[in-house]
């Protein structure tokens, strides 16, 4: 089934309007087909204000508060549940804390419960905590998945589990893509608007330091924050790359991997605020502000890891355990030879989600943020609230086109450096500088004149599009002059899809941001 075009006049969110509630089947609708070759059917219960997605096969029932729903097939089970609260700090500290209550309480409940992984991450834009292990349902031996979504008013969790034998499977048909289909609001909305640093971000600061690593040997790596490398203990961590030489430093979507010899890799994420700055023999006695981990190497130079909020976090795996992790979780990497329109297009194929949630979901296309899908889709001139999977040939190559130039403008000129973003030299990026659209509202465009404006859904979207005719055009910055091209609008059956923000009051003819 197509999606249909998004009607911008509307006030009815599109999100998943496609049945009923409760415990009934669903008809297949437009969620689209998340694992190859499986339909997936919808359930809606907007009481709660809880959607997502499941493979047909599968059983889903409504349960009594807190249980949302289930569902199960065989000796797979994956249960949403909501808890109404109101002392959740909703903020990167709280939610660390929060972390930290929840490994506590499964220790003291569980004592045989096996952690064998937790991170802090992001569900579609919602701050979450993710824990997996292994423990006994009953007599029964299972491998667990627990990730719990904070919003102001409430905690949204998925316990998800299956036999050691069955979970694999069950994972990637059915337990991943509820997580990716799973909708709930932003918590950060009107809050901490930090930006974490995007894959240009990152791989600026890959491209510095793998020369000046290459080749190096590890003398001690020194954690000075046990929450860095949590849940393992600093000197578990430490252990296994100390004595190691590095044999290059690669990139996966917004992680840096630091490969040693042996096998092992040193996992790092910058998050919100973390920064990894090269400090020379000569400038060891630098101080570094909210120093949280150091690499001692065998010349005398540091690699420190700064971070002021303390989300960053580092781990080791080997090639098996890192393929495990990312597997689901990170899709195709943007500037590869994977990355064609063509690949593009599969990705959105029955997606009604929005174009710019299409990009920030990283299961898709790893790598991108709120900086450049807005950079990205003012170049193609698409608008952020037209459903991915309207797209046709003209606007997946136009939508290609402004992905790769847009990732490619922000590592040439060496990242954004909005909020805590510095490279590995300490220095900023100026790409901040070259915005056509980002944090620009209310300056005028650089191809009509009319002034940028933000739009905000019910679940929020940071969209930037231009406002009004009229206004005076201020000259673009370096490296933005191009001819003009005309926006890229679809007609079918179904009416416009992929289109550009109609004029009038409140809008303009130019595309969108």
């Amino acid at each position: 089934m197509r999606p249909r075009a998004l009607l911008l006049a509307s006030s009815v969110p599109c999100l998943l309007l496609l049945g009923g509630c409760g415990n009934q089947r669903q008809q297949p609708s437009d969620l689209g087909r998340v694992s190859a070759g499986k339909a997936f059917l919808a359930y809606v219960n907007p009481k709660a204000g809880v959607s997502f997605g499941y493979p047909q096969g599968w059983t889903v029932t409504r349960g009594r508060a807190p249980l949302l729903a289930r569902i199960e097939q065989g000796n797979a089970l994956a249960s949403i549940y909501l808890y109404r609260r109101t002392d959740l700090a909703v903020d990167p500290a709280g939610i660390e804390a929060a972390r930290g209550r929840l490994l506590a309480s499964l220790r003291r409940r569980a004592p045989s419960f096996r952690v064998s992984g937790t991170e802090i991450t992001e569900l579609n834009g919602t701050p979450a905590v993710e824990i997996r292990g292994s423990g006994r349902v009953g007599s029964r031996r299972v491998r667990t998945l627990s990730v719990h979504v904070y919003k102001p008013d409430g905690e949204y969790v998925v316990d998800a589990y299956a036999a050691p034998a069955a979970y694999e499977k069950a994972d990637k048909v059915a337990f991943q893509p509820l997580l990716q289909t799973l909708r709930v609001r932003n918590p950060f909305a009107g809050g901490d608007r930090r930006l974490m640093p995007e894959l240009p971000e990152v791989e600026t600061i890959r491209r510095q330091l793998d020369p000046e690593l290459r080749g190096r040997a590890i003398r001690e790596l020194e954690i000075l924050d046990p929450r860095w490398s949590r849940p393992l203990p600093p000197e578990q961590v430490a252990g296994a790359v100390q004595g190691r030489r590095i044999t290059g430093l690669e990139r996966r979507g917004k992680y840096l991997l630091l490969r040693l010899d042996g096998g092992q890799i040193l996992v790092m994420h910058l998050r919100m605020t973390g920064n990894l700055v090269l400090v020379g023999p000569e400038d060891e006695e630098r101080s570094e502000r909210f120093l949280r981990a150091r690499l001692l190497l065998d010349d005398g130079s540091e690699l420190r890891f700064a971070d002021a909020r303390r989300f960053g976090e580092g781990f080791v795996l080997d090639e098996r355990d890192l393929e495990e992790r990312f597997q689901g979780r990170l899709g195709v990497e943007p500037l590869s030879e994977e990355f064609t329109p063509e690949r593009l297009g599969e990705l959105a194929a029955g997606r009604t989600a929005p174009l710019k949630s299409f990009l920030l979901n990283q299961a898709g296309i790893a790598g991108i943020g709120n900086i450049y899908a807005d950079e990205a889709l003012f170049r193609a001139r698409l608008h952020p609230l037209s459903p991915a999977g309207s797209m046709r040939e003209p606007h997946l190559e136009a939508l290609h086109e402004g992905i790769v130039e847009a990732l490619l403008a922000g590592i040439e000129w060496g990242g954004a450096s909005i909020d805590d973003y510095r490279d590995a030299t300490g220095a900023e990026g100026s790409m901040q500088d070259e915005f056509l659209v980002h944090t620009r509202e209310g300056k005028p465009c650089f191809e009509c004149g009319t002034p940028i404006r933000r739009i905000v859904r019910r679940r929020p979207l940071d969209l930037l599009l231009p406002a009004r005719p009229g206004a005076a055009q201020a000259p673009p910055p370096r490296g933005a002059q191009k001819a003009a091209r005309p926006p890229l609008i679809g007609t079918g059956a179904r009416g416009r899809v992929a289109e550009p923000l109609p004029s009038g009051d409140g809008g303009a003819s130019c595309p969108s941001a």
